[in-house]
């Protein structure tokens, strides 16, 4: 686990909508559920109020304090802020200051960078066109049309083998790796795979470690 990482003030900070929250509220004991609704950089954030506590209306008032947490690509992320307000309609949610910065504590073994590279998986003999969207050396993450409710059970409780094929942009001749697929999210009409590499051999380790430095330059 590395050491925190801070971001400066004004800078986008690396969240995506929807994305699930942990708030700490001054005043509350206990972790409460939030997710993210809506943001305009350096200015504010929208969040989903957390219902169902006992006391905590009484809490959602302007300039309350708050530390809020959430994971992306592999770290967690978190700040502190506080509420600039609280509307009811549509449904509860809260306004917040933007953060003046963030620290983040990298979880992954090896860091991704951003790529579009087009793969085909390959799942119980059965072919998914995709995109790898992140790579490390260890893993990636790849958008591939919808996948059965079978296997999304199945990877839910305990992963799914597979085989990922793809070519590099830096390297002529296909890669194939055998790999096992850890967590997947519905988004839209695809999924997006959370991939572990299932100890590559170490020609293609390296290359796919090359890939990655190519990548990062």
């Amino acid at each position: 686990m590395s050491q925190a990482a801070e971001r400066p003030f004004g800078q986008r900070i690396e969240i995506e909508l929807g994305t699930d929250l942990t708030l700490d509220i001054q005043g509350l004991e206990g972790k409460m559920k939030s997710n993210l609704v809506g943001l305009v950089p350096s200015e504010f954030l929208i969040i989903s109020a957390p219902v169902g506590v006992t006391g905590i209306r009484q809490r959602l008032f302007e300039g309350n304090k708050m530390t809020l947490r959430y994971r992306q690509h592999g770290s967690v992320y978190g700040f502190k802020t506080q509420i600039i307000t609280m509307i009811t309609k549509p449904k509860p949610m809260l306004i917040l200051h933007y953060p003046q910065k963030t620290a983040s504590v990298t979880l992954r073994k090896s860091a991704r960078v951003y790529c579009f590279i087009n793969c085909t998986l390959e799942i119980d003999n059965e072919e998914y066109p995709g995109t790898i969207m992140d790579i490390s050396a260890s893993g990636c993450r790849c958008l591939v049309p919808m996948l059965s409710d079978t296997h999304k059970r199945t990877i839910d409780k305990e992963g799914i083998e597979a085989k990922l094929a793809f070519t590099a942009p830096n390297d002529k001749n296909e890669m194939e790796v055998w790999v096992k697929i850890v967590n997947q999210t519905d988004e839209r009409a695809a999924s997006k795979l959370g991939i572990g590499f299932s100890e590559p051999e170490e020609e293609l380790a390296g290359r796919i470690k090359r890939l990655c430095e190519f990548l990062d330059r």
